[in-house]
């Protein structure tokens, strides 16, 4: 999909260029709208019913996780995992199929830090973020969360340029 009027435009590569004015957090929304899909209820929701019928989760599972996630301050991506009932990998695949980004791959990870002078180590630990590259299209990032804004601004900002975030397994980039 590549639009003027949307914040979000897809690259060849399979990852998500987010430009200089937003951020991908409204992405799948205005995708669905400018398709005239409907949204649904969550994204949480829709990433256990994804991994149900995958058969990577059981329907037990999905309810006992959900149950926990109420009284929790964790996402579900991070629950499922932490709780024994999916794997990292597993549910990182998940977020990017319905995303339709690219899982980045440990083994493409860069040797060397990219902006190691200008990216704080703090920032990146904490935002679960890493740089794979500062190419002709923008700073390429694997992200545990390619949703979360506040990283996707920083980025942005730190970088003075687009941002293109691939999904990334949360233990990978650790």
């Amino acid at each position: 999909v590549l639009r003027d009027d949307l914040i979000l435009r897809r690259i060849p590569q399979g990852c998500v260029n987010v430009g200089q004015s937003g951020t991908a957090i409204r992405a799948r929304d205005e995708e669905m709208a400018v398709t005239g899909q409907s949204a649904p209820a969550s994204f949480e929701e829709e990433l256990g019913e994804l991994l149900v019928a995958r058969g990577k989760l059981d329907r037990a599972a999905l309810d006992r996780a959900r149950r926990i996630r109420e009284s929790s301050s964790d996402t579900l991506d991070q629950l499922l995992p932490k709780l024994g009932l999916a794997s990292e990998r597993d549910v990182a695949q998940a977020i990017a199929d319905r995303l339709g980004l690219q899982l980045a791959e440990a083994r493409g990870f860069p040797d060397e830090p990219v902006l190691e002078d200008r990216l704080s180590p703090r920032f990146l630990r904490e935002a679960r973020v890493l740089p794979l590259a500062d190419r002709a299209d923008g700073l390429l990032v694997a992200m545990a969360n390619p949703s979360d804004a506040y990283a996707l601004d920083a980025l942005r900002l730190i970088s003075g340029r687009a941002v293109v975030a691939c999904v990334a397994v949360p233990g990978e980039i650790e």
